[in-house]
């Protein structure tokens, strides 16, 4: 499977619920004074919006499920004109705010990255579990990365570039729902292209953060993994024009999640081990 980057409003459909201790974190970071206004893109059911409001901002949000942006209409409607909801894609919005709130993938904050660059000096902006990708953050709370208008820029990946940031990675995958992995490429000037093994594109959606790159930088490459039976086992590549292979094993599990970086001997051992398990996983 491919992607060919120029489809950014092709709807990304994941969505996960942020818990109390990031949007404390959010909250915190934000450090929303009295009738600000706080923007959530891609605000789900309205949960960080609904502290945003009790910290005494002007409360928005921006979702495009139909569903979701209902949810959060009955959760904000005790808030009056204080709360807005508006059923829209983010991408092609207007976004205006004294603070923008974003718990979104690395490649979709990489695509909007250019939109939010734009908005006014001094503007804040947090994420949650995710960084912006080639930004220095100017304040950290746990998983939880504050950035202000015009944003610093990382220092771009000279030594590896036409690289991927690991050349493997494990991904222990949960049994049921969907669950996002992301890679980083470090990418020559030039357009992107990124491929996935068949393999990976059954069980996989594929996006990644740019379409082509000016510069030397690191462009985020996200997958969202369907549920498959415990015990699954799946191994396969993403591939870069540029960057070759990195190498992908994926066990799904019932009980526990997550996906760590491998550098190459430990491709190699989990290799042994992939092929050495018996058929339809164990």
């Amino acid at each position: 499977m491919s992607f060919v980057a120029g489809d950014p409003l092709v709807p990304w459909p994941f969505w996960a619920p942020l818990g109390q201790y990031e949007i404390g974190h959010v909250l915190e970071l934000a450090a929303v004074s009295r009738n600000e206004r706080f923007l959530d893109l891609g605000c789900g059911d309205g949960r960080v919006l609904e502290a945003a409001l009790r910290a005494g901002a002007v409360a928005t949000g921006i979702e495009a499920t139909a569903e979701l942006a209902r949810v959060a209409q009955r959760r904000l409607a005790p808030w009056g004109d204080r709360a807005r909801i508006v059923e829209q894609d983010f991408h092609t919005a207007e976004l205006e705010a004294d603070v923008v709130f974003a718990f979104l993938s690395p490649s979709v904050l990489q695509r909007l990255s250019l939109k939010l660059e734009q908005l006014a000096p001094g503007t804040r902006i947090v994420t949650a579990w995710f960084s912006m990708p080639n930004w220095n953050a100017v304040g950290r709370r746990g998983n939880c990365f504050l950035y202000q208008v015009p944003p610093a820029r990382t220092s771009p990946p000279r030594a590896s570039a036409g690289a991927w940031a690991s050349p493997g990675i494990l991904c222990f995958l949960p049994s049921q729902g969907r669950f996002l992995v992301t890679a980083e490429l470090h990418q020559r000037p030039g357009p992107v292209h990124v491929q996935a093994s068949a393999s990976i594109a059954e069980i996989a959606e594929l996006r990644v953060g740019a379409d082509a790159v000016t510069s030397l930088a690191s462009v985020a490459v996200d997958l969202v993994f369907a549920s498959r039976p415990p015990g699954t086992l799946v191994s396969g590549t993403l591939s870069s024009t540029v960057a070759g292979e990195c190498q992908l094993f994926c066990l799904y599990r019932p009980d526990s999640w997550g996906y760590w970086p491998l550098d190459a001997a430990m491709c190699g051992r989990v290799r042994s081990q992939f092929e050495s398990a018996p058929a339809g996983g164990g």
